[in-house]
């Protein structure tokens, strides 16, 4: 039982941090840089949306501002069927730049993209969702990279903010901060194992109809490595993504992007294959596969635990930390409808996002292992 205890705890160590020294000690003797430069090709912009009232105005203005020659920009815009003004306030907009399509029938976000990519043109096609704000000269930067030929996918990065106005950071920002210098690592190295949502870029001629309704962030870029190009990030290309209203609406996003990401995962397993695919392989194990399995490695690691309470004080004391880090979680949620005292225990945020992720992941596994999928869903509430 203390080997088991021992064997779990390095795996979750290693998911968060050793991985991390890995990459960060094969940079010290490896590194691939991207031989970027100015480069403008004619660009498409897709931006699916259902129901999107309330941001689709915002965005297209954001878009129309953005540091990119007028004459090479596109701007698709992708309606899942929606049912409010979404439309409307779309068509509103007179710009020759901007199209809009429409599902007739509402399938979800995939098929929406499936639709836009059957159509559009241009040699580089950008991935943004309607909720972001992008930055003045994020396409601009995303574009440098793809002058270099051994590139086929470029990544974005995302800053959580708590509201557009004041661009602050929150505790769900440090989680993704720490996601951003994880997947820089990959880039310096080799390849990024999933892209940021709100955007990234592929070339066209590497695009092709994403199948059953499976997430694109994920499986396009695998799809550029099986085809020998590199998936990189560029940390200037920021997309600016509101926080959620509440922890529920954070919850269900996070069980969602699981989910759509195991049900890739296990749909390209040849990419675990380290003979064909190198250090790609380990990265697609370790960034992915045991990011997943964390719920799972935490449980056991608790049961374990358990079982030796008796055998030492090491072994209270390790279980002690562990519902301390519990109670902490627990404190920040139960205090964090009030801001007086939220402010309090602030410090706790980061630990709360820990165990809100793992419990959405959780939550993913059972609903993959019952079949059930979500490729249709309501608007995050920001």
């Amino acid at each position: 039982m203390t080997t088991l205890l021992v064997i779990l705890f390095l795996l979750v160590l290693y998911t968060f941090w050793g991985y991390y020294l890995l990459l960060k000690l094969i940079s010290f003797f490896y590194s691939n840089p991207v031989k970027k430069s100015d480069y403008f090709p004619v660009i498409n912009l897709l931006i699916p949306v259902y129901n999107g009232e309330k941001v689709v105005a915002d965005k297209l203005r954001n878009c129309l501002k953005l540091d990119y020659p007028e004459d090479k920009l596109r701007i698709t815009v992708i309606s899942d069927s929606s049912t409010d003004k979404t439309e409307e306030i779309v068509a509103s907009f007179k710009d020759k730049k901007i199209k809009l399509l429409r599902l007739e029938k509402r399938g979800g976000k995939t098929r929406a993209l499936n639709l836009a990519i059957k159509e559009v043109q241009g040699e580089l096609v950008f991935f943004t969702d309607a909720s972001t704000l992008l930055e003045e000269d994020s396409l601009r930067k995303i574009a440098e990279n793809f002058k270099d030929p051994s590139v086929g996918c470029v990544s974005g990065e995302d800053r959580s903010i708590l509201n557009f106005s004041e661009k602050s950071s929150s505790g769900e920002g440090l989680y993704v901060d720490l996601e951003m210098k994880l997947r820089r690592l990959e880039s310096a190295i080799g390849n990024l194992t999933g892209v940021s949502g709100c955007l990234y870029a592929v070339r066209k001629e590497l695009l092709a109809e994403i199948p059953h309704d499976l997430i694109d962030d994920f499986y396009l870029p695998l799809q550029v490595v099986k085809k020998g190009k590199r998936v990189v990030s560029e940390p200037e290309g920021i997309a600016f993504v509101s926080r959620v209203k509440n922890f529920k609406e954070e919850f269900i996003r996070r069980r969602r992007t699981a989910l759509g990401g195991l049900e890739v995962f296990f749909s390209e397993l040849s990419l675990l294959n380290p003979f064909r695919y190198d250090l790609f392989s380990i990265s697609y194990l370790s960034h992915k596969l045991l990011r997943w399995l964390t719920p799972f490695l935490l449980l056991l690691l608790c049961l374990t635990n358990l079982f030796l309470l008796s055998k030492h004080i090491i072994f209270k004391l390790s279980f002690a930390l562990g519902l301390f880090s519990v109670l902490i979680a627990l404190l920040y949620w139960f205090f964090s409808f009030n801001k007086e005292l939220k402010g309090i225990f602030s410090f706790s945020e980061s630990v709360f996002y820990f165990y809100l992720v793992n419990l959405a992941i959780l939550s993913a596994w059972i609903k993959f292992f019952l079949g059930k999928r979500e490729t249709v869903w309501e608007p995050s509430k920001r």
